[in-house]
């Protein structure tokens, strides 16, 4: 299933940048999180930095909407505490790394010397790794470790491979070649192994990015 996923998003992508009329890179910040539930209570986490970074098309369609899809490496995760005082601290931060490919249909209108744009659409994910971080204490005695989370949907896993949800866009285009542009992924799959609706994790990322169109 994930290199069926790998395949589709690559052969999405060359579908669209084949007839797009410009093609480019662009990169920028994540501020990720996660909605998260933990045995039927919603829990809140904090926010963490990532990053993203890839490739960019356009397809126009008419004089004010344009097909943009893209396949950009993406950091996702977030951090979760929990503590009881003076006995019990916890801390778990997960970095996330996915591949994905959001496809958004974006209206396009002249503002000032260049265009603004706003958009949405569907995007896929195929999580390729992550690392999560433990830190907590007890009765005063801490202790931490860092290891590779496991992939799966088995007992022992962390993590499905597959993300999914929609991703809302807008931005601001300078000249025919550089642009601005922020997103915000919700996720509407549950990307916790074994999830349930009492148990579930779903992504959240807000990005900021700088683009740039190769050629003329």
């Amino acid at each position: 299933m994930k290199k069926l996923l790998l395949a589709g998003v690559v052969l999405a992508l060359g579908v669209g940048t084949a007839q797009a009329q410009r093609v480019g890179v662009r990169g920028g910040v994540n501020l990720a999180n996660q909605e998260q539930r933990i045995f039927g209570q919603n829990v809140e986490n904090e926010q963490i930095t990532q990053y993203h970074v890839g490739l960019t098309s356009e397809l126009e369609l008419s004089d004010n909407f344009a097909l943009r899809p893209e396949l950009l490496f993406s950091r996702k995760g977030s951090n979760f505490s929990a503590a009881l005082p003076n006995v019990v601290t916890f801390d778990t931060e997960d970095r996330l790394s996915y591949l994905t490919l959001p496809v958004t249909l974006a209206f396009k209108a002249e503002l000032g010397p260049g265009k603004v744009l706003v958009g949405a659409g569907p995007y896929a994910g195929l999580l390729l790794g992550g690392r999560r971080k433990e830190t907590g204490s007890v009765l005063g005695v801490s202790g931490s470790r860092t290891r590779d989370i496991a992939i799966g949907n088995n007992e022992a896993d962390d993590y499905k491979s597959l993300d999914a949800g929609v991703n809302f866009q807008a931005g601001y285009e300078f000249t025919d070649q550089i642009f601005l542009v922020g997103n915000y992924g919700l996720g509407l799959v549950d990307v916790q192994a074994n999830g349930d609706d009492n148990n579930y994790r779903r992504n959240r990322t807000w990005d900021i990015g700088l683009g740039f169109y190769l050629g003329k």
